[in-house]
């Protein structure tokens, strides 16, 4: 079990060095990325019927964004519970209703 954490974790680390080099932003703002992540996640947020689908298809990608362009961690990681709740609100066919 823990070999595969192991494997996981560095193919994680991996992925995030490579990613690092294809999201440069330039010297932006990281509350002005905040922002574009949390308004571009509330959009594809609209399209998904399912919750689980949502949090385990997108939120890694969002957070793998956020981190490697530099967004700091606690702010980054209510962004998609924002965008959970906010998304319950406004769809109806995930609200449980």
């Amino acid at each position: 079990m823990t070999n595969k954490v192991n494997r996981f974790i560095s193919h994680y680390t991996n992925y995030q060095a490579r990613t690092s080099v294809s999201f440069n932003f330039g010297g932006l703002d990281p509350m002005l990325i905040l922002a574009m992540i949390t308004i571009i996640s509330l959009g594809v947020r609209y399209f998904f019927s399912s919750g689980p689908a949502y949090v385990a298809g997108i939120v890694p990608v969002i957070f793998t964004i956020g981190l490697v362009t530099g967004v700091a961690a606690m702010p980054l990681a209510l962004v998609p519970a924002f965008s959970r709740v906010y998304g319950c609100l406004l769809s109806h066919y995930d609200s449980g209703a």
